[in-house]
């Protein structure tokens, strides 16, 4: 993962949202979310956008807002294999009713549509 150089207002990220094993060493033990840098501080860090587990297309728009440190935020690659494996099925269908959290990607991609990052399979 490279760290963010020179970040600038709607970049895409990675952020750092928990920690599930403490006593792994760096980066090892923490799950991340893709965000969008909504403004860059003075201090170099970076206030970042990103989607609550549980973002979705019909009711839950919930996304965070949180200052991170400029050595907390990573450059993202979109994977434009995953994103066309999970629009080939129906946006409905990109979430498991069965799982609390969505833990793959239909969140993520979500909340770069909604943003206009990326472009709508539907329409």
């Amino acid at each position: 993962m490279k760290i963010v150089k020179n970040g600038m207002v709607g970049m895409v990220v990675e952020v750092p949202t928990y920690c599930f094993a403490p006593n792994r060493s760096g980066w090892n033990g923490y799950t991340f979310a893709v965000g969008i840098i909504r403004e860059v501080m003075p201090n170099g860090s970076y206030k970042v956008e990103y989607p609550s587990d549980k973002y979705n297309h019909t009711d839950n728009k919930r996304t965070y807002k949180k200052v991170f440190g400029s050595k907390m935020v990573f450059e993202y690659q979109i994977n434009l294999k995953n994103f066309k494996y999970v629009t080939s099925e129906p946006r409905s269908a990109w979430y498991d009713e069965d799982l609390e959290y969505d833990f793959g990607y239909g969140s993520t991609f979500e909340f770069l549509i909604d943003n206009g990052i990326l472009a709508d399979p539907e329409k």
